[in-house]
């Protein structure tokens, strides 16, 4: 979006309710990023609208529940509760928007972006496209939250990306997990597994 309209005309944040959007976003054209959750009902009843496009990045809850636990570095119990929340909110909306799905690596492929891109209804040209991708590659988004660890902030605000954000990338990390917490994961899990394709 800023490819397509100039940074000016697009503004990104994490929110979970409209009330915390800031006053100024209500000009006209302004084109807003919003990355959110678990939600809320007036954030849905503001998506629609306004109207939105929506996108949903999903990842195994399992594998989910410990990436967060390591990065925010709380219990395990605590970052299933987080994305018990999540599934709850994401499991409705699968069937109404487009998923990418962290096992198949879609951060991985450049023809993600433009598959975004023409969701989006942009045209962006092969340099655009290429830039994109190598910005926001695996490799270059580590690097990002290294310096994001060695400096003053904690996050960076176009991306939404923490310090700590990558880890080693793998899937199936909850398999390695002691005694029956793998089964206990997939017990809290189960209701959500097969909508979101993890059966």
């Amino acid at each position: 979006m800023v490819a397509a309209f100039g940074t000016q005309d697009v503004f990104s944040l994490y929110t979970e309710e409209p009330g915390e959007l800031p006053e100024r976003l209500a000009r006209a054209n302004q084109r807003i990023v919003l990355k959110s959750h678990h939600g809320s009902a007036d954030l849905d009843a503001w998506l629609e609208s306004v109207p939105a496009a929506m996108f949903l990045s999903v990842r195994d809850p399992r594998d989910a529940s410990v990436s967060m636990s390591h990065r925010f570095n709380a219990p395990l119990k605590v970052a299933a509760g987080w994305l018990m929340n999540d599934c709850l909110r994401v499991v409705p909306l699968c069937a109404r928007y487009p998923v990418l799905k962290y096992e198949e690596r879609f951060f991985e492929h450049r023809a993600t972006v433009d598959q975004i891109a023409k969701a989006l209804d942009l045209e962006l040209n092969s340099t655009a496209t290429e830039s994109i991708f190598d910005r926001y590659a695996t490799g270059a988004v580590r690097s990002l939250a290294q310096r994001l660890t060695d400096g003053a902030s904690e996050m960076d605000e176009v991306t939404q990306i923490h310090r700590g954000h990558i880890g080693d990338t793998r899937s199936g990390k909850w398999r390695e997990l002691p005694g029956d917490i793998p089964h206990e994961l997939t017990r809290l899990f189960a209701p959500f597994l097969e909508p979101l394709g993890y059966a």
